[in-house]
């Protein structure tokens, strides 16, 4: 992929309660980098910013579908921060502005929770 482009990605959030992750993603041929905040209303309520960096590539089989796999790192990086550290974001066609999503969340336990299947709206800025 040569084109550059600047996306505002929100994932989840459809339903009230449902965690929502916001990213705005700047795309330079295949290199992906961005930030974005995951929000959930729980108690306590969850907010946190994430810096995000990966890859992108476009599918040449069947109908086509643009694919990010993406890791995050906590902002500002602090030991047992929050994080969402993996998202992969599959798109509707090259530069779709709907597809799916799935990433985990970490909040300083052993695990990390996992949210698969998530719905996906982009909006491109440029």
């Amino acid at each position: 992929m040569s084109d550059s482009r600047i996306g505002q990605f929100v994932i989840g959030g459809t339903m009230p309660g449902q965690p929502t992750v916001t990213v705005f993603l700047v795309v330079t041929g295949d290199q992906v980098a961005g930030v974005g905040r995951f929000s959930w209303p729980v108690s306590p309520p969850q907010n946190f910013v994430v810096l995000f960096s990966g890859k992108t590539h476009s599918t040449g089989l069947g109908p086509a579908k643009q694919l990010y796999a993406l890791i995050g790192k906590p902002f500002p990086e602090l030991i047992g921060a929050p994080n969402v550290p993996t998202l992969a974001i599959t798109l509707d066609g090259v530069w779709g502005t709907s597809g799916k999503a799935s990433y985990g969340i970490w909040l300083d336990t052993p695990s990390i929770e996992k949210f698969d299947d998530q719905p996906v709206s982009v909006k491109w800025l440029t």
